[in-house]
């Protein structure tokens, strides 16, 4: 008899039972990978990697794999499985999971930009003072008839844009500059891990590397733009937050929040110092965050207390005893993380998926 795809566990749509690993099933809403004999988690490690039985021995695998593959078949032999948040590669939500392309892969990737100036516009002042653009320092080569093979000649360019001087009978070589940029302001060593030089403008978000060249990183899947520097990556628009915006008046206050709601409008005008909570209820404002997730708050007995709208409101309540409070406690009890059973002296559930009080009626540690 032919399964069904996806085979879902006790016709719960949110579950389903593994294609390879029929003892096991993958909870969409938490994404992990249940052993159906006893209902208890089989934890993975935080990159996905997981054991799982099958036939008398143990198979290493990756739950990302397993819970894409419960729920969704595999479209080519080619495709694997993407985070569709880059910066959360250890959430295996099917919410954040998809099948995709190795060009997909690449362009939802972050990596360090690397330093290549043979792509950039420059400007060549000749000896009678007049300009000239090219769109690429091989461009110019080309036309005054050089090797534009990588050696020598791009070399001795590099250096006199970074000196100031000229090279092959011009006066002076530059990078090339927009116009719309407004003033830059240096980026604090402190926030890029050390690094000195750099620079960011008040529009367009353009860092200015320590050569004097301009870049704009390489935007994101969500529209943000990120840049490396050094071994790091960075986004953007904190780096023109940390530079323009005058420092924060609660120290609560560390994420920034685009005012329109457009992350690819980085300009310094667009941003503010918000909290966590703050940030998360403009999205919801602005209609951008849509997977709210309402909690309910219970005491160690069992008995219900209280239902937030989400883990920020939750997060905040607990606060207001306990300053050190995250929503990560509550959120690892919400999905029974690595056996998590209370936080801050409370039980946690999510609304949409709450039983607890059913099956832990009695129940206290």
């Amino acid at each position: 008899m032919e399964r069904p795809y996806p085979e879902l566990y006790n016709d719960d749509p949110n579950k389903a039972i593994l294609r390879d690993f029929p003892n096991y099933y993958a909870d969409a809403l938490k994404g992990c990978i249940y052993i159906i004999k006893t209902g208890k988690i089989r934890k993975h490690g935080r990159k996905g990697h997981i054991g799982l039985a099958h036939d008398g021995k143990t198979v290493n695998t990756y739950a990302q794999i397993q819970i894409l593959t419960a729920f969704m078949p595999k479209p080519s032999p080619t495709h694997t499985v993407d985070h569709i948040d880059n910066r959360r590669p250890d959430c295996h939500l099917l919410s954040n999971l998809r099948w995709a392309t190795k060009s997909e892969q690449r362009a939802n990737q972050t990596r360090p930009f690397r330093h290549v100036g043979k792509e950039r516009p420059i400007i060549v002042t000749d000896a009678n003072g007049e300009a000239t653009v090219y769109s690429t320092s091989n461009e110019w080569l080309k036309a005054m008839g050089r090797s534009t093979k990588l050696g020598s000649n791009q070399q001795d360019i590099r250096i006199a844009i970074r000196k100031g001087t000229g090279v092959f009978g011009a006066t002076k070589v530059e990078w090339w500059l927009p116009s719309d940029t407004g003033e830059f302001a240096p980026i604090q060593p402190a926030f890029i891990n050390g690094a000195v030089g750099y620079s960011v403008s008040q529009f367009g978000g353009w860092v200015k590397l320590p050569t004097g060249r301009l870049s704009q990183g390489h935007k994101r899947y969500d529209g943000r733009r990120k840049i490396g520097i050094g071994t790091n990556v960075y986004l953007v628009y904190r780096l023109v937050a940390s530079a323009h915006l005058a420092p924060a008046d609660d120290p609560t206050k560390t994420m920034v929040n685009h005012i329109d709601g457009n992350p690819s409008n980085s300009n310094y005008r667009n941003l503010e110092w918000v909290t966590a909570g703050e940030n998360i209820r403009h999205a919801q404002a602005t209609g951008l965050c849509k997977n709210r997730r309402p909690v309910h708050m219970y005491s160690l007995t069992w008995t219900k207390i209280w239902t937030f709208p989400s883990v920020t409101e939750a997060v905040e309540f607990v606060r207001r005893r306990n300053k050190k409070a995250s929503d990560s406690r509550i959120v690892g009890c919400c999905r029974e993380n690595r056996g998590c059973k209370t936080a801050y002296n409370y039980r946690w559930t999510y609304a949409d998926t709450d039983s607890a009080a059913e099956n832990h009626s009695g129940e206290s540690d």
